[in-house]
């Protein structure tokens, strides 16, 4: 008798509790498509995100259509002469950034052409190339190297600057579109916001644990920085003082990527592996959550954007387009 007392009491309690929350809204994926079973040693998504650029360790760099799954250009790495650890895709959809050990090279995807090779071995030495961008319409790109120092070319004119900006792996180069400054982020826990004419420290701002994610609101001024424990802010990309925070009950939690959406009065954040989540800036609260697909335990989401239809297009480490209507949470 008092077995069935307690479980009516348990009963109770539980349906007090799911009628008094208000549950997230349930974000589905309205399409998904996975480009290969290979191992993908790194991949790109287009600004616009109808382009995902996957680099298999065949060795095969490719651009395929998000839409209609095509295969656009392919090229061979090891007949190229490089060995990528980074792809980097041009704002119009028209250029390739294809960064390795050694060298730089700008491919042409339309022509399915070389257009460009910068030797880099005798400014990088001996160090590693830990982060690359592709910046500027297509005027400069940046290395960030695993000794703490960045190193900024012109494409135009093939000059290239150095500066010791870390004192350890630069993991994140973000530049604003106006192209006066560099923010760099790096596992020493700092954020520095660097003049490019120059290459100047103008503002830093540290973090006690090392840095996860860097990711820049041009329209609105506002920086997303996240270390690998538990602080998240949302910051003024002018002085890097924070305007916001995340709430969560969760003892930490970090993230690999994030994107302001909504006139930056929202955030959507990607974890270290698989799961999404939708922020309201103003309050810090989740509202809402949901897992990309997965195919694998070492799933994780690369890269997202928003396309012309403002559905949110993820792609993820096992070559996974997935399109989802996430402003559906909004409504």
């Amino acid at each position: 008798m008092k077995s069935r007392y307690r479980s009516s009491f348990v009963f109770a309690l539980l349906f007090l509790f799911l009628g008094c929350s208000s549950p997230e809204p349930d974000i589905r994926s309205t399409g998904q498509y996975r480009f290969t079973e290979e191992f993908v040693v790194t991949a790109d998504l287009s600004d616009d995100g109808t382009k995902s650029v996957i680099v298999t360790d065949f060795p095969h760099i490719s651009v395929w259509d998000n839409h209609s799954h095509a295969l656009i250009a392919r090229w061979n790495a090891d007949l190229l002469g490089v060995v990528p650890l980074f792809v980097s895709i041009s704002y119009d959809n028209r250029q390739l950034l294809v960064t390795g050990e050694t060298q730089v090279v700008l491919l042409d995807i339309e022509q399915n052409a070389e257009v460009g090779r910068w030797p880099i071995a005798s400014i990088v030495d001996d160090k590693k190339v830990t982060s690359a961008g592709y910046f500027m319409r297509g005027q400069l790109f940046a290395l960030g190297l695993n000794d703490g120092s960045v190193i900024v070319a012109d494409i135009n004119d093939g000059v290239f600057k150095k500066a010791y900006l870390h004192e350890s792996n630069v993991t994140h180069l973000v530049v604003d579109e106006f192209g006066q400054y560099l923010y760099t982020a790096a596992h020493d826990g700092a954020v520095n916001k660097v003049s490019l004419a120059d290459l100047e420290v103008v503002q830093t701002r540290q973090f006690e644990h090392r840095l996860s994610s860097l990711n820049l609101d041009n329209d609105f001024g506002r920086l997303f920085i996240s270390d690998t424990l538990d602080e998240q802010v949302v910051v003024d990309s002018q002085s890097l003082k924070t305007v916001g925070t995340l709430d969560y009950f969760e003892r930490w939690r970090w993230f690999r990527e994030a994107l302001f959406v909504e006139n930056s009065r929202f955030l959507i954040t990607a974890s270290s592996k698989t799961g999404m989540s939708l922020w309201n800036i103003e309050t810090g609260e989740q509202v809402g959550f949901w897992d990309a697909k997965v195919y694998s335990f070492a799933s994780h989401v690369s890269k997202m954007t928003i396309n012309k239809d403002n559905q949110l297009v993820t792609l993820t480490n096992d070559a996974v387009v997935e399109f989802w209507d996430y402003a559906a949470a909004l409504r």
